[in-house]
């Protein structure tokens, strides 16, 4: 696997032991052969990898992928070739990185299979190796499935074969779904063409009176755009009782 360019094998384990079986000898050949290590996995699965290599952790750069991979979009740019740009180019990077969990949201697999896929692209030609756990015990049959055409090699115990469904371009197509649908706009909130997530966090609250009805109104202008608010200018109305 060392002698490649690059190279994505999916690691298929059924409990703890057979997880540190197949990720603490990958770590530790990383600081032998002067090569960077990182391991992005979640956090209960850092803690038996931390707890394995004892003293040789010092070596290991550590990333909870629950945390960090929260976003499934953001591993490769944000996990993956933040870890791998840093080095130096005539070494061997290793990373562990498990982006697949039981538990992870259903609406976040889509993006976990493409992500997958698409490690195979990012790192065509680079001097990296990705190794990529898959709980079999605890996923679904299809996740196991979908590891084998996203990984051109899949290691099960002490054998390692090559992935004969192997075609990260149709698992890219097959999981290119719809967005789910908005949420409804914030009660109380209302501007044409636009689905509000709230009252923008920036502006004033000048207190008035509703047109034709006794009720105090406040009105929120804001004053600066913000990513996860309306467009400058825009006005967000909400009836409420006068403090």
């Amino acid at each position: 696997m060392s002698g490649e360019s690059f190279a994505h094998p999916a690691l298929f384990y059924g409990g703890p032991r057979a997880y540190l079986d197949g990720t603490v000898p990958f770590v530790r050949a990383a600081p032998a052969a002067g090569e960077p290590v990182a391991v992005a996995v979640p956090g209960e699965k850092l803690a038996l990898i931390r707890d394995a290599l004892g003293a040789e952790r010092e070596e290991v750069r550590f990333l909870d992928m629950r945390e960090a991979g929260r976003n499934p979009g953001r591993i490769i740019p944000g996990v993956l070739c933040a870890f791998a740009d840093a080095q130096p180019p005539c070494l061997r990077t290793r990373i562990i990185g498990e982006p697949v969990w039981a538990g992870r949201d259903r609406a976040e697999y889509p993006a976990c299979v493409q992500h997958e896929a698409l490690i195979n692209a990012a790192f065509r030609g680079r001097q990296v190796t990705i190794l990529c756990p898959y709980d079999t015990a605890a996923l679904h049959p299809r996740a196991l499935a979908d590891a084998r055409t996203t990984h051109p090699v899949v290691i099960e115990g002490a054998e390692q074969r090559p992935g004969a469904a192997y075609d990260p371009e149709g698992a890219v197509a097959r999981h290119n779904l719809p967005l789910p649908p908005a949420p409804p706009p914030a009660p109380g909130c209302s501007m044409p063409g636009w689905t509000p997530y709230g009252c923008p966090p920036y502006g004033t609250w000048p207190r008035t009176t509703a047109r034709g009805s006794g009720s105090p109104v406040r009105r929120w202008r804001i004053s600066r755009w913000s990513p996860r608010s309306w467009p400058p200018t825009a006005w967000c109305t909400a009836a409420a009782a006068a403090r």
